[in-house]
């Protein structure tokens, strides 16, 4: 049973373990090079990026975020949407989940968001996390591809401190949306256990969204990304 919670968990407590590493520095002086040299030039679309923040709702086993513009009805795939008491045990710093000026002030000062956790009710080791984080205040990157490059190397060393014999993490061209984009495909395995993740990303404004799906097999995996439509 530990073992098996051990799996369960990776996604998220990664995630968020990842956000803490670059907000103590650790890989942050590359990236910040980068943004001070187009910050200048970043003045005027940065303006543009302003977004309207919002957190995700729940309607029965669907999941909807408006700013993100996406949603997913997780009971499709055999699974559920865990409710606010569960979301509340990943504590992030955030009373009232409901709150979005609340939330949207834990991310303006680095901290990160569980947005969205479903997990299988046919197959105990699958799940689907979202986590947002604003990237000016923790990885200092401006796009979805420098993102990826700075967050690989934290996610090896946390997924070993986890205790993942074999750990092999590496960017992957995924299909999201309909669309063929750049996410992070990740291999674990200690003794017998065996996980597959498969991330993509959505960014709005300084916001980024992680969608994280983990199961003990590729194609389960690769199920869970395709559970998400664009909101029409």
């Amino acid at each position: 049973m530990r073992e098996k919670f051990r799996v369960i968990m990776a996604g998220v407590v990664l995630a968020c373990a990842l956000t803490a590493c670059v907000n103590n520095g650790g890989g942050g002086s590359e990236a910040k090079g980068n943004i001070e040299s187009k910050a200048k030039k970043n003045d005027d679309s940065d303006k543009e990026k302003k977004v309207e923040f919002s957190v995700g709702e729940a309607d029965e086993d669907v999941y909807s975020n408006k700013m993100l513009g996406i949603k997913a009805d997780v009971s499709s795939n055999g699974m559920k949407l865990a409710n606010n008491e569960e979301l509340s045990s990943f504590d992030t710093g955030v009373k009232d989940r409901s709150d979005t000026a609340e939330v949207q002030d834990v991310l303006d000062k680095g901290g990160i968001f569980v947005d969205m956790y479903a997990y299988s009710t046919e197959h105990g080791m699958d799940s689907i996390n979202i986590v947002i984080e604003n990237t000016k205040k923790t990885t200092k990157t401006e796009d979805i591809d420098s993102y990826i490059d700075a967050v690989i190397p934290k996610l090896e060393a946390e997924f070993k401190k986890t205790g993942f014999s074999e750990v092999k993490v590496e960017k992957a061209k995924l299909t999201f949306l309909g669309e063929e984009v750049t996410g992070i495909s990740t291999g674990l395995a200690d003794k017998d256990i065996q996980q597959y993740q498969k991330q993509v990303f959505v960014q709005q404004g300084d916001y980024v969204a992680t969608i994280t799906s983990a199961a003990e097999n590729e194609e389960q995996a690769l199920a869970g990304i395709a559970l998400f439509e664009k909101i029409e």
